[in-house]
């Protein structure tokens, strides 16, 4: 059966294992919490701290404007070094350490967290659960790391939830 938002009756996207009346579940979808969250008067900063997935919020040009405390678990580094900063950075992909940086180079075409990022800003529509695989070279030896990502427009801001496919 498919579980609908308390508020809006819409999809939930992550439904938990919890009764429902009618198809309708004591929840909320992520859109509507983050519309609540708002007229609670939360900051952005304080509503994605209190979220349980890591999370980064880009501006309209893709960089890095926050991040979450889960955010700097997953990454284990302090993100706010990389405000400022495309995405490839945080992630350490390999491309974005080129000269043509993040998003620049030939390889970033297939690169799905740049084309959800992209796609989300340019129509609103939100993305979940895309796998999305890089390169990454750590402690001189490259490597693969899956994450599952999922994008949500917000004003003039992205927010990026990254789920680690080991999860």
């Amino acid at each position: 059966m498919i579980k609908k938002c308390f508020y809006c009756a819409g999809v939930l996207d992550k439904p938990k294992l919890i009764a429902t009346i009618g198809g309708i579940a004591n929840e909320l979808c992520t859109k509507c919490k983050l519309h609540f969250a708002f007229l609670q008067g939360l900051t952005l900063q304080e509503f994605i701290d209190k979220q349980v997935v890591a999370i980064i919020v880009l501006d309209g040009n893709g960089t890095l404007q926050t991040v979450n405390e889960m955010a700097r678990e997953l990454f284990n580094k302090d993100l706010y070094l990389f405000k400022g900063e495309a995405p490839g950075r945080v992630f350490e992909c390999e491309y974005a350490q080129l000269p043509e940086g993040c998003g620049q180079t030939v390889h970033c075409s297939g690169c799905a967290i740049r084309i959800a990022i992209t796609e989300t800003f340019a129509s609103g529509e939100p993305v979940f659960k895309m796998r999305a695989t890089l390169k990454t070279v750590k402690q001189g030896e490259p490597q693969e790391i899956c994450y599952y990502i999922s994008t949500r427009k917000r004003g003039d801001s992205i927010i990026l939830q990254i789920e680690d496919s080991a999860e």
